[in-house]
């Protein structure tokens, strides 16, 4: 979801992937919906950066690619429809660096 206030940008927030394991998967999951239980969509790797758009427990609705349309004002809430690719990933691994 992003927008809802006419005030603010449509996501309140910018992040970038920070802390993967290298020897791990090396990648963080991005899913359909805020658990692991959800379908996987697509991955991030460390530093790539993401739009921080919602947020349920400990996972991050993101929204991320280029010219995604999301840094100016959305006035009603709605689900991102724009050419750039959303989903959720796990908050651990994301650190605010603006907004």
């Amino acid at each position: 979801m992003v927008g809802g206030d006419s005030d603010f940008d449509a996501c309140g927030g910018t992040g970038i992937i920070k802390g993967l394991k290298v020897n791990g998967d090396g990648f963080l999951a991005v899913r359909k919906g805020p658990d692991s239980k959800y379908k996987m969509i697509d991955k991030l790797y460390n530093g790539n950066n993401v739009w921080l758009c919602d947020t349920k427990g400990k996972w991050e609705g993101v929204v991320y690619g280029k010219n995604c349309g999301v840094g100016g004002t959305i006035p009603k809430r709605q689900k991102y429809s724009g050419q750039c690719k959303s989903g959720w990933i796990y908050g651990k691994f994301v650190t605010l660096f603006a907004g």
